[in-house]
């Protein structure tokens, strides 16, 4: 669910959903073809989940997660300009800050919390997944790490 809730987070930026035309979570926006349905979007792929124990009482209530950030457009400059608004939004976010909100089935709309999140930018050893897609694609990766509670993965139907 933290993925729902991060991309609702980017969407409700104003400078973020005038600029991205999608943000998926775990899929690239393509049609059946395999070409790219959107120009500009930021593609999330959550590649780790760490829940935080302690010795003295176990489970420390918050998990660390890891998301792959692609920020993707056919324009060099949109790219850029994407990933500085992420950067911009999310970097040192938090102590207990709201973050997005979901809708499980037959519920109403359940506001999310972080403790932090911290985003640096992926290095020259990292593959954009996205690259592979179309070589008109120009990418900035970023790596964001959000640590949050984890019973908000407990949400049923979100």
């Amino acid at each position: 669910m933290i993925g729902q809730l991060l991309r609702s987070f980017l969407l409700a930026d104003t400078a973020i959903a005038a600029l991205a035309d999608e943000v998926a979570v775990g899929y690239i926006p393509t049609d059946a073809d395999g070409d790219l349905q959107v120009e500009t979007y930021i593609w999330l792929s959550n590649f780790s989940e760490e829940d935080s124990l302690t010795f003295t009482n176990g489970n420390g209530g918050l998990t660390e997660y890891r998301f792959d950030v692609e920020c993707c457009s056919t324009s060099i400059s949109e790219a850029k300009q994407l990933a500085r608004l992420v950067k911009k939004l999310l970097q040192n976010y938090g102590p207990s800050a709201a973050f997005g909100t979901v809708t499980p089935t037959g519920g109403g709309a359940i506001p999310g919390r972080v403790a932090a999140c911290y985003i640096t930018s992926k290095d020259d050893t990292y593959t954009a997944i996205n690259s592979f897609i179309n070589d008109d694609i120009t990418v900035v990766a970023q790596d964001l790490t959000i640590f949050a509670d984890d019973s908000q993965d407990d949400i049923i139907g979100a």
